[in-house]
């Protein structure tokens, strides 16, 4: 009786395991809103008075800049790379 319940648990947690792997996982959603609190308001929105992280957080996605950090905080271009030239009439 006993190896009987022991059969019948594992066969249970196995089919569970077997369903449970075969369910895919659920696709990411792009888009949205992201809510960013900061521990003050910011003093000025202009990048070269302040360099306090309040400034930065709110007018740094407002104006681009020659540099962006890339991973490991290297330096990257960023304005050069994303330029287009007009050709000329």
């Amino acid at each position: 009786m006993r190896m009987r319940r022991l059969t019948w648990a594992m066969s249970l947690s196995l089919g569970l395991m077997a369903v449970a792997a075969a369910a895919q996982p659920p696709q990411p959603r792009y888009g949205g809103t992201i809510v960013v609190a900061t521990p003050s308001d910011p003093s000025t929105l202009n990048l070269g008075l302040s360099i306090s992280a309040p400034v930065y957080i709110a007018a740094g996605p407002v104006f681009d800049s020659l540099l962006r950090y890339g991973p490991r905080m290297s330096f990257q271009p960023w304005l050069e790379a994303h330029s287009r030239t007009m050709p000329s009439s």
